[in-house]
């Protein structure tokens, strides 16, 4: 503290402590607090703040839970305005958020880094009333592309959320989420597959609406939907043995059907797999319509899938190869199971008569 003022009245009930202007090296600040009395310990305490909050530096004033989030962010300044009353002494059977009722809005343009995930910005609201626990984050600057991230709560164990991710970097997005592992201390995706992802350059598109629990992040469940777009999707290890495997097929087919460079589709996700019944990669010439599912902890995969050849195309032996569909019509379905990295193939093909 630089500079301050401040008003401190004290009786047999509380104690309540204002400032009106207190300068620190990050900005100002202005609040109150009114702290009861330990006798009255089943009280809350009151708080106001309005101003510039130096983050890094005040971590240690907040209660041991409040704490624990804070300690998460790693920038200078945050701007907070917010309001409340929160249990104050430690007290066996309380759940402190479930007692608490307060409004916080923080937000910074400042940067930093919350999980070892790095961000340009963000405009937050933290809310707890009536038992109801909620963030809203409806902007988040990630390397540029502006997401929104939503979650409520009723009973502080079981979680609703709502996330969108637009535009994101691929390569951004999964190097973040392997910072976030490494910080964490948890795996909730293999680093094989994290490794193969960060080789994309290209742009993912993403939302998701599930349920979780606050003590097992692994119990998240719901659905959504992804579009990927990269001119080099074949960098990703599977997809790159796709493209080889059916390239080495003795099929007159145009070169660079098994390139391909987008991905889109529906998806769900539990116990820790991602299931989907139609997501098509494409290429120009061909797209290959996959179902099956994904386990994104252990890499594990078992994956139906059948290949096209586009029609409809301004050349003119790609179309008649689409219309008489040979030779592709050989190719009943193609059978990827095992370990992301190294799958099983199994092709097979429909009896020519």
């Amino acid at each position: 503290i630089n500079q301050g003022k401040f008003k401190i009245s004290v009786d047999g009930n509380s104690t309540f402590i204002k400032s009106s202007h207190l300068k620190h090296s990050e900005g100002t600040i202005n609040g109150s607090i009114n702290i009861p009395r330990k006798k009255d310990s089943n009280k809350l305490l009151s708080f106001e703040l309005d101003g510039t909050l130096p983050a890094n530096q005040c971590r240690e004033i907040f209660s041991s839970n409040l704490k624990e989030y804070i300690c998460d962010f790693n920038t200078s300044k945050l701007q907070i305005s917010g309001s409340g009353d929160i249990p104050y002494y430690d007290q066996k059977n309380i759940n402190e958020f479930t007692k608490s009722k307060y409004e916080i809005n923080i937000s910074t343009t400042q940067g930093g880094t919350w999980r070892a995930i790095p961000f340009n910005s963000f405009i937050c609201r933290i809310k707890n009333f009536d038992d109801n626990f909620s963030i809203s984050l409806p902007s988040i600057d990630l390397n540029g592309s502006v997401n929104s991230f939503y979650l409520d709560s009723i009973d502080n164990e079981e979680f609703d959320l709502t996330s969108n991710l637009k535009n994101i970097s691929a390569k951004f997005l999964f190097s973040s989420l392997e910072n976030f592992q490494t910080y964490s201390n948890k795996t909730f995706i293999s680093l094989p597959t994290l490794e193969s992802c960060k080789k994309l350059n290209g742009t993912i598109n993403l939302n998701f609406n599930g349920k979780g629990s606050f003590s097992d992040i692994s119990t998240t469940r719901g659905s959504g939907n992804i579009s990927v777009e990269d001119k080099n999707l074949k960098e990703i290890k599977l997809l790159g043995l796709l493209s080889d495997n059916l390239k080495n097929l003795s099929f007159p087919i145009p070169i660079g059907s098994f390139n391909f460079n987008s991905l889109n589709g529906a998806f769900r996700l539990e116990n820790q797999k991602v299931y989907f019944d139609n997501l098509i990669l494409y290429g120009l010439f061909s797209k290959l319509v996959n179902k099956g599912n994904f386990s994104v902890s252990t890499g594990e995969l078992d994956i139906k899938s059948k290949f096209i050849l586009l029609g409809n195309l301004p050349i003119p032996i790609v179309n008649k190869l689409a219309e008489l569909a040979d030779p592709l019509s050989k190719i009943a379905e193609i059978r990827l199971t095992g370990q992301w990295n190294s799958p099983t193939w199994k092709i097979q093909l429909n009896t020519i008569e």
